[in-house]
């Protein structure tokens, strides 16, 4: 008797259920994909300050050309007065405020700029009055003012008392005085922290155009 073995039909799946279980293998990988994903640019966007490490104030005068990050021209940037509105006599002193925080915070903000003898040169503009210049000096339908809006309400400090989320964060507040603004000069911030011991910076006027 011939014991010659003889390969039978191969098993094999039906197309559509090798297509469906390849569609159901992508389909997986992809929201793999976007869920890893979301999370690293959740963490660079909201990056969490140690909860075991003290709240740490900085502040600092910020020169235009630091300004280019907020993504608009100069001609549009709601903290740099532009050429066109030299006429005003209005000159900008820019002041950044970083808070590393490890909870929720009770802010306290309070600046000014004074010259030698004490005199203030250029007082301290809430968010409203930032708004309100700009729509002012504004023309109807002028398409640089929702930019300016939407700079400010992304960037300037809310209130001069809000609540700060956990984390790492900077907002910016503006000291406006006639142009120019006497120098030598010293901008004088004041941050506190849940009502805590004042924290005081003097930081010096640069010479106009250094």
């Amino acid at each position: 008797m011939d014991r010659t073995w003889t390969p039978g039909p191969s098993l094999r799946l039906p197309s559509f259920v090798v297509y469906k279980r390849s569609m159901k293998h992508r389909t997986a990988l992809c929201f793999a994909c976007v869920f890893a994903m979301s999370v690293v640019l959740g963490c660079a966007s909201t990056p969490q300050a140690d909860p075991n490490a003290p709240p740490e104030v900085k502040v600092r005068l910020v020169p235009e050309r630091d300004l280019a990050r907020h993504g608009v021209s100069f001609t549009e940037d709601p903290l740099v007065v532009p050429l066109q509105f030299l006429s005003v006599k209005q000159e900008f002193v820019v002041v950044s405020i970083y808070l590393s925080l490890p909870r929720a915070t009770r802010v306290t903000i309070d600046a000014d700029v004074k010259a030698e003898n004490g005199d203030i040169v250029a007082k301290l503009y809430s968010l409203d009055e930032m708004r309100d210049f700009w729509s002012n000096r504004s023309h109807t339908n002028d398409p640089a003012l929702p930019r300016r809006l939407q700079v400010l309400d992304k960037w300037y400090a809310p209130s001069f008392n809000f609540t700060a989320r956990k984390g790492h964060r900077e907002y910016y507040v503006v000291c406006v005085g006639k142009n120019p603004i006497h120098r030598p000069s010293d901008a004088e911030v004041f941050v506190s922290l849940d009502e805590g011991e004042l924290q005081s910076f003097y930081l010096p006027l640069p010479v106009k155009g250094k």
